[in-house]
C-alpha cells in the first residue's frame, strides 16, 4: 500500500516536463492567435458598420436596375 502513495507523488520524468512544457507553449500560441483573430473580426465588423451607417438606403446597389 505504501508504494502506491509514492507514485502519487513522484516527480515527471525529464520526457515528461518536455512534454508539458510544449503544451503549455502551444497552449499559449493557439490561445494568442485566437484572440488575435476575434480581435481583427471586431474591428472588421466596425469598420464595415460605419460604412454601412454612412450610406443613404438609395444608393444600395441601384446600378443594376435597367
Amino acid at each position: 500500500m505504501s508504494g502506491s502513495s509514492s507514485d502519487d507523488h513522484r516527480r515527471p520524468t525529464r520526457q515528461e516536463a518536455n512534454l508539458a512544457a510544449t503544451d503549455r507553449a502551444a497552449r499559449d500560441i493557439l490561445r494568442s492567435e485566437a484572440e488575435a483573430r476575434r480581435d481583427q473580426a471586431e474591428r472588421l465588423k466596425a469598420i464595415r458598420l460605419e460604412r454601412e451607417a454612412g450610406r443613404r438606403p438609395d444608393d444600395e446597389d441601384t446600378s443594376s436596375g435597367a
